[in-house]
């Protein structure tokens, strides 16, 4: 039975990586290359409840999550060239961390986003130790980021280390952070996708503004995204954003502002905003349409904004009618004029509602099948800027709460694998 499960889970996960947008949006059984899905159902109801495969991302060295099991060898061989290139207790499945491509899988020392291990001769490399000659190989790294971008290879790896130069990627490309990688931007706008392009970034601690524009599809996956003065991540009506996984704090201008389609699952997003000054806090939604937006499983928290209007909000200002949110954790979002915290304005009226876990207003009612409590349970140790602050306690109401019609994420934001049908709300779930 096990074998049997690991099995479909291993197939599953190779499903999940269609990349592919044709003029209807299409769920991850609609083929496509191997970059990633948005999976937003273009039907009236929303997101995907009756199939949906967000990423699965590589975990960074070191963190949790599960890594090989190789008890018992698989037959045939698995395809070390290939998508399943690991062997998991004799089957067979795609990478989920740097450190499992070794020697043995492959010379290139990357996890990429598809589960694949690419060789080396695919992939450039940077370090902020360069020195001399340098052609982007392994022995001889780039010093700037920028030079492996331009220099035409599907997959760059970002050695540990800080990286103060600005960057421009207007060529398909995926970009990947070891453990410890910094890109310290001078200011706002200084890390710009834009072209008709597709562009993966993950693993990255981002200082200052991920700005998505001209068409650009861009999928940011396990990264930190601040703190800056700056908004995490902005796009613009004509680009398709994902970001799964990432934590999104300390951002003053806000932590998201995005146009266009929209995929926001599995992150945590926390302190972004300011009193008297933003707009909003945690996020602004203004897609295409609102079935363009998928908005699930993150947790909200703590978030500030002004209050000049009813739509400034701490939490989720939608800019289109009937967006869902779903499965989130809103909590200590607040604005301008708030006597409290527990008063916050979570998130605008124009905003769809279902299965969340939310801190109301005190003059509001909530509203079934949403759920309010006096705590939402959360480890609440250590520093409120790290995602460990926001894990889940055996206390927390928002266990098993979520909407047990949307299939969840195969893995919540910390590689812990969800139950399908019983889904914990928020970005984490409780490990059983």
């Amino acid at each position: 039975m096990r074998l049997l499960w690991l099995y479909l889970a291993a197939t599953l996960l190779v499903a999940c990586w269609s990349w592919s947008f044709p003029d209807e949006l299409l769920h991850p059984d609609g083929g496509g290359d191997a970059r990633t899905d948005l999976a937003v159902d273009a039907s009236p109801d929303g997101p995907a409840r009756d199939s949906d495969a967000p990423k699965d991302l590589p975990a960074p060295d070191g963190a949790d999550g599960p890594s090989a099991d190789t008890g018992k060898p698989c037959s045939p061989p698995c395809d070390k060239a290939g998508t399943l290139p690991i062997c998991d207790d004799g089957v067979c499945r795609g990478c989920r961390k740097h450190s499992e491509c070794a020697a043995t899988i492959s010379d290139g020392e990357l996890c990429a986003a598809g589960g694949s291990c690419p060789s080396a001769k695919d992939i450039y490399y940077v370090s902020d130790k360069c020195g001399g000659t340098t052609d982007g190989s392994k022995t001889k790294p780039f010093c700037k980021i920028a030079d492996a971008v331009d220099g035409g290879r599907s997959y760059v790896l970002v050695r540990a280390g800080t990286y103060t130069d600005d960057l421009t990627v207007d060529k398909s490309i995926e970009i990947y952070g070891e453990p410890g990688t910094q890109l310290k931007m001078g200011g706002c706008d200084k890390l710009i996708i834009k072209g008709t392009i597709q562009v993966v970034l993950a693993g990255l601690e981002i200082l200052g503004e991920v700005d998505v524009k001209e068409k650009a599809e861009a999928t940011l996956l396990g990264n930190t995204l601040g703190p800056s003065v700056c908004v995490g991540v902005s796009s613009t009506a004509d680009t398709k954003v994902t970001l799964e996984r990432n934590l999104i704090r300390g951002n003053t201008g806000g932590g998201l502002d995005l146009d266009g389609t929209i995929r926001v699952v599995n992150n945590i997003i926390v302190n972004n905003g300011q009193l008297g000054t933003s707009a909003f806090g945690g996020a602004k939604l203004k897609p295409i349409a609102s079935p363009a937006c998928a908005f699930f499983n993150n947790t909200i928290y703590g978030n500030e904004s002004k209050a000049t209007k009813t739509e400034e909000v701490g939490g989720v200002r939608c800019e289109v009618v009937g967006i869902k949110l779903i499965n989130n954790i809103f909590w200590e979002n607040t604005y301008n004029g708030a006597a409290t915290k527990a008063a916050a304005r979570q998130y605008d009226p124009a905003c769809e509602v279902t299965y969340n876990l939310e801190q109301l207003d005190p003059s509001a009612t909530v509203q079934p099948p949403n759920i309010t409590a006096a705590d939402p349970g959360l480890v609440k140790t250590g520093s409120d800027d790290e995602a460990g602050y926001y894990r889940l306690t055996g206390s927390s109401p928002a266990i098993d709460q979520g909407d047990p019609l949307l299939t969840p994420p195969t893995y919540d934001f910390g590689l812990q694998l969800r139950s399908d049908g019983k889904t914990d709300i928020g970005a984490d779930e409780l490990d059983p």
